[in-house]
């Protein structure tokens, strides 16, 4: 055999040497990826028979999504009557409260009625020392006319009346702020004293120093008649 030859087969077994490796190597990847999928499958299998254990038939299944569509209904029904029995006791409530705010009313409107009476009756009882002279509900009446609308000298000829009835011993009246009192007003009163026998002490402002009571820095400085 020549030289030739002997390179030509020793080629083709170079080949064949080289095929079966890969062909081995192959198979083995193969076997391996076998392997790795059966593992898989047994699993599955071991999944798919746990799951198939907890399997129900389908008439169980349809009772069971009845079940909890009743379920739902009843939640949601406690819930309306939980809402209800809530508006039913704060209902409750506010009428409570409204009761005893009336009652509150009602017992402050009777204590006005009955203030009212008391006043009623303590201005009948009243023992008035002018005639004509009246306490109503409106305030103070002369001859049936409001005190405020009579003239200024029928007010004073009053008022005299009234402070000469309530000092029929002491006789003596005193007046505040006779300065805003006119001239003719203040005649008035000095001759209605001087008729009923009483002293007026008239609180008069004045700078001259020459009417009646002159203090000065705290001491009398004159006494004028």
């Amino acid at each position: 055999m020549s030289t030739a030859e002997l390179l030509e087969r020793r080629q083709g077994s170079t080949r064949k040497i080289e095929i079966h490796r890969r062909a081995a190597v192959e198979v083995k990847s193969c076997d391996d990826q076998i392997a790795k999928l059966n593992a898989e499958i047994e699993a599955l299998q071991a999944r798919r028979q746990a799951a198939a254990n907890d399997l129900l038939s389908q008439e169980e299944a349809d009772l069971l999504v009845v079940g909890l569509t009743m379920i739902d209904e009843e939640l949601a029904n406690l819930g309306t009557r939980n809402d209800r029995a809530r508006e039913v006791k704060r209902y409750h409530e506010l009428t409570a409260r409204r009761q005893g705010l009336e009652e509150k009313m009602a017992d402050c409107k009777n204590r006005i009625e009955l203030q009212g009476i008391y006043r009623s009756e303590a201005i009948e009882e009243a023992d008035l020392p002018v005639e004509g002279l009246e306490i109503t509900a409106d305030g103070i009446t002369f001859d049936g006319v409001p005190f405020a609308q009579k003239s200024s000298a029928a007010r004073i000829r009053i008022s005299m009346a009234v402070a000469m009835a309530a000092n029929p011993k002491l006789r003596v009246i005193r007046v505040t702020n006779g300065s805003l009192i006119s001239e003719s007003n203040l005649k008035l009163i000095a001759d209605i004293a001087a008729e009923n026998d009483y002293q007026v002490w008239v609180e008069l402002v004045d700078e001259t120093g020459d009417v009646g009571i002159y203090i000065e820095d705290g001491e009398v400085k004159a006494v004028n008649p």
